[in-house]
């Protein structure tokens, strides 16, 4: 773990609570980082929806929209330099819920349920219900299809020994805190 934005979110549980900047909304300083695997897909290139929905019907359909891990951080940067995440957490009956995490402002936002199986209408359904654009679950699939296609260039990052100790100091551990390395995705 250690792509920036998700680094700058880990940094503040090691903070006393006044000293906090984060707004979190959605309780994620608690999270056990150990078990949540990062990946920056900035670099990576960009689909456009047809373009998706080519590749899943090559490759064997939904099997790319599926989480690598019950917790997954996905984030990019975003126009004018500003990060954006989705937390992705795995729920029953195929759903799952994502948070949406912001560098400016520096928040959460609780979350919401998106179903990955069944049709893409569905799931563009599910988003629709809950007030978000139909384009929203496009988004959401496209990213989990570049984390989840073995043709895109990936660069492994080693946690920074800092952020390691620093979470174990906040957790009372006399080791390093087990961070898992974090993912960057590279243009081909």
């Amino acid at each position: 773990m250690g792509s920036p934005l998700a680094r700058r979110v880990a940094l503040q549980s090691t903070l006393p609570p006044r000293a906090r900047t984060l707004d979190d909304v959605a309780g994620l300083l608690a999270l056990p980082w150990s078990e949540v695997p990062c990946f920056e897909i900035s670099n990576a290139p960009e689909l456009s929806a047809n373009e998706l929905v080519d590749r899943l019907s090559a490759k064997g359909g939904e099997a790319l929209v599926v989480l690598p891990a019950p917790r997954t951080w996905v984030e990019w940067r975003r126009a004018e330099n500003k990060r954006i995440a989705f937390l992705f957490t795995a729920l029953d009956r195929g759903q799952v819920a994502f948070n949406i995490i912001t560098e400016r402002p520096f928040c959460t936002r609780v979350a919401f349920i998106a179903r990955f199986t069944g049709p893409a209408d569905a799931r563009a359904q599910v988003m629709e219900d809950q007030g978000l654009p139909r384009e929203f679950a496009v988004d959401l699939a496209r990213h989990l299809v570049l984390i989840n296609s073995p043709e895109f260039p990936r660069r492994e990052h080693a946690p920074l020994p800092d952020l390691q100790r620093r979470l174990a100091r906040a957790r009372q551990m006399t080791e390093p805190y087990p961070l898992p390395p974090w993912t960057e995705l590279m243009a081909a």
